[in-house]
């Protein structure tokens, strides 16, 4: 009995942007799922040099590219003090976010651990 031969195959796969999007929001929403990307909404602001203003904008970040998270003050244009996050990427991209999602925000407010007081064990360090 002959053996067959081995294929391998390589597909090239595009995602759409989302102005380009011929396929239904459905057929999208599948496509990043079996992707594995863990996208989520957040809503950035971006100052207009143009115009001296701030925009807010809608913007979809997989989570996986999450470096850091940070809970600041932002004061807006208007002089309001509103609660924001410091949003940074691992391609060094940093965002300004004054909504983001629930699974953050719980992480935020996790109490962590109590920290343990010394034992009274002295460890003796060498350098050389």
């Amino acid at each position: 009995i002959a053996s067959p031969k081995a294929r391998s195959y390589h597909v090239k796969v595009t995602l759409p942007l989302a102005g380009h999007l011929k396929k239904s929001y459905k057929s999208y929403v599948r496509i990043l799922k079996e992707f594995k990307m863990k996208l989520q909404k957040f809503t950035i602001i971006t100052h207009n040099e143009a115009q001296q203003i701030d925009e807010k904008t809608s913007l979809l970040i997989n989570l996986e590219q999450i470096v850091s998270v940070k809970p600041i003050k932002l004061t807006t244009t208007n002089r309001e003090v509103v609660d924001a996050y410091w949003i940074r990427l691992t391609n060094g991209k940093k965002y300004r976010a004054v909504q983001v999602p629930t699974i953050i925000l719980n992480a935020l407010k996790e109490d962590l651990p109590a920290m343990q007081l010394d034992d009274g064990v002295e460890q003796s360090f060498s350098y050389q």
